[in-house]
């Protein structure tokens, strides 16, 4: 019995058609649940719409069909075909390669693909906007290149390069090559070399301490590309970190050489000292770095000790105490 309310309240009987023209009867018939049910089921009223089947449905839905099918294949084709077509055609044209991993070649087709979409639709928005902002942005365009080759050339080319000339008379060269062997010297090798090094070493500076040149990276971040400070950059950043590079080249080859011709030294002395006295001067510049480092702390620490005994306020307590003369003391007694 339970159930049949139950479904009685959620599907109510059909009203009775003998009663259909009795408008208490009607409303009586399906009670209060059936009125709850009509407005969860349904919020608002709403007109009846019949349906009207269109002509040749089953062809227009095949016809349908087919163009979706003929779109994909199209959308495939451009979107796998063509990057690829372009690459190679990049790729061979740059190198003379044509047995090339299809992952570089998807790579520059696709990078070349979306730069030409982009620029086709920038040139749109400035030729909407009129001649004379496409000259004035021209123009800024220009200037804004112009500095970025200034930044870039030093930054990309020069401070790596240096680097790496670095890392591998310090490294490299004194752990791989015996006294009576030649280091040769790959530029290009040297040169990737201190790409990887500077990233590492732009990532440590941003992640360490406030000091100076975390300051620089900060105010070249909030300037932005379009802000960029030609002089700021080159100034603050670039010209302190090569002379700091070449600083590091310079100083130990020339000592070197000095003592080389101070001594009068043989050649495979002079051959020993040249190759050690990139590495020796660098232990040498981190042991005085670190020591200097200690200093401070040491003097960081006595200076928080003697304002933790002595200070009160902003003025010095019985700190010169022991400094006094005998004869001010006993001035001071006999008053």
């Amino acid at each position: 019995m339970l159930f049949g309310l139950y479904f009685r309240y959620l599907l109510p009987d059909l009203p009775n058609p003998e009663h259909q023209h009795d408008g208490a009867g009607a409303q009586g018939v399906g009670g209060l649940a059936a009125e709850h049910q009509a407005l969860l089921l349904l919020r608002e009223p709403q007109a009846f719409q019949p349906y009207i089947r269109p002509r040749f449905f089953p062809l227009r839905v095949l016809l349908l069909l087919g163009v979706m099918a003929i779109t994909c294949c199209f959308t495939s084709c451009l979107l796998f075909l063509v990057p690829v077509i372009v690459g190679r055609t990049i790729i061979h044209n740059l190198t003379g390669y044509s047995n090339v991993h299809e992952l570089y070649t998807v790579g520059a087709g696709l990078y070349v693909c979306w730069m030409s979409v982009k620029m086709g639709l920038l040139s749109l928005h400035w030729f909407h906007l009129g001649l004379n902002h496409l000259k004035e942005a021209f123009v800024n365009s220009l200037y804004l290149t112009l500095r970025l080759l200034v930044i870039c050339i030093p930054i990309v080319f020069v401070i790596p390069m240096l680097m790496g000339t670095y890392f591998q008379l310090v490294v490299i060269t004194p752990l791989r090559l015996s006294y009576h062997q030649t280091a040769l010297v790959f530029l290009w090798q040297d040169w990737a070399m201190g790409v990887l090094h500077m990233k590492i070493a732009c990532g440590a500076v941003m992640m360490g301490p406030e000091w100076w040149m975390r300051q620089a990276f900060d105010q070249i971040y909030q300037d932005g590309i379009r802000n960029l400070r030609t002089r700021f950059i080159l100034s603050q950043l670039v010209i302190p970190v090569i002379l700091f590079l070449s600083s590091l080249l310079a100083f130990p080859y020339l000592i070197a050489r000095a003592y080389i011709f101070i001594t009068s030294a043989p050649l495979e002395d002079s051959v020993i000292v040249l190759r050690y006295c990139f590495p020796s001067s660098l232990i040498i510049l981190l042991v005085v770095c670190f020591l200097r480092w200690q200093l401070n702390k040491i003097q960081g620490l006595a200076e928080n000790i003697r304002n933790e005994k002595y200070l009160v306020g902003t003025r010095l307590v019985n700190y010169e105490r022991n400094e006094m003369s005998p004869s001010s003391s006993e001035a001071a007694i006999s008053s």
